[in-house]
């Protein structure tokens, strides 16, 4: 008995293979990957005069690797999107994971592109795709990613004396993993110091000079990036001095050194560099 063989590529509705047999077993080579192919069998007489009714069987070839995968993202969500093996037949499954634990998987996609909402600002991601051609899956890709930065907030003063000054703030919204560069300077000193901190929302400076204004910044970092800063400024407690004052007087004017208005004239103009608004301190480091 003979036996007539007709292999069928659904894309191209083309025939890759029509032989007619004689044994129960063919191979037919190369089938296209990632496609629906149908396989039809008819048996025929010795001499091909008669046949009998056709069976036919669906089977898939495995699906080859995605490429270009492309994420990106925003505070809250990611997009990827990534080119299709060749192949018609094709599904896609995309995972998405968190770098310290915790993800979702989507499958059954018909296109090359899917959106994650819902996710922590300021953490690093991975995606993996793999195409899917009935029940085979080919070979996965992946690319990782951090969602963009919130900045800190409400920076204030926790407390402060005459040499230190401690900062606290407000962690971002739905953080992953909390990072952050603090930075204290004093413009009158030229002091400029600054740290890194992983998951704490205060931060105490030490060693600063008395009665002077430092200004205060602290900024989410992450993946070599870093956010807009929550600012604050503060006054160490001012160190007081009692000074004594020994001056002269002479005039043309009788008397005039001893009116009491005279006095307080001259007092007035050798405090008046002391009681400046917004440099009391500053001042006073100049003076003594």
């Amino acid at each position: 008995m003979n036996w007539s063989c007709l292999f069928h590529f659904c894309q191209l509705s083309s025939v890759l293979f029509d032989e007619t047999v004689t044994r129960t077993e063919v191979t037919v080579t190369p089938l296209p990957p990632g496609s629906r192919t149908t396989l039809g069998v008819t048996a025929l007489t010795a001499d091909n005069t008669l046949e009998g009714r056709r069976v036919t069987a669906v089977t898939y070839t495995a699906p080859g690797r995605i490429s270009n995968l492309t994420l990106t993202t925003t505070v809250n969500s990611l997009t990827a999107t990534w080119a299709p093996p060749e192949g018609d037949s094709l599904r896609f499954i995309a995972e998405l994971r968190l770098e310290d634990g915790g993800g979702a998987a989507t499958d059954n996609l018909t296109e090359p592109r899917q959106h994650f909402e819902g996710l922590k600002t300021a953490a690093n991601y991975t995606v993996t795709v793999s195409a899917l051609s009935g029940p085979f899956r080919g070979p996965s890709a992946g690319a990782s990613k951090f969602t963009a930065l919130l900045p800190p907030t409400n920076a204030t003063v926790n407390s402060s004396d005459k040499h230190q000054i401690t900062f606290q703030w407000s962690a971002p919204d739905n953080i992953a993993r909390a990072t952050y560069s603090v930075r204290v300077n004093s413009s009158f000193w030229g002091h400029n110091r600054s740290e890194d901190l992983d998951e704490i929302t205060f931060h105490r400076f030490d060693g600063l000079k008395s009665g002077t204004k430092y200004d205060f910044e602290v900024r989410t970092v992450a993946d070599g990036k870093s956010s807009s800063a929550a600012v604050a400024s503060h006054y160490t407690d001012a160190e007081k001095r009692e000074i004594g004052l020994s001056m002269s007087c002479s005039s043309p004017k009788p008397l005039l050194c001893d009116e009491h208005a005279t006095r307080e004239r001259v007092f007035r103009q050798v405090i008046k560099p002391l009681s400046a608004p917004h440099s009391r301190g500053e001042s006073a480091q100049r003076l003594f």
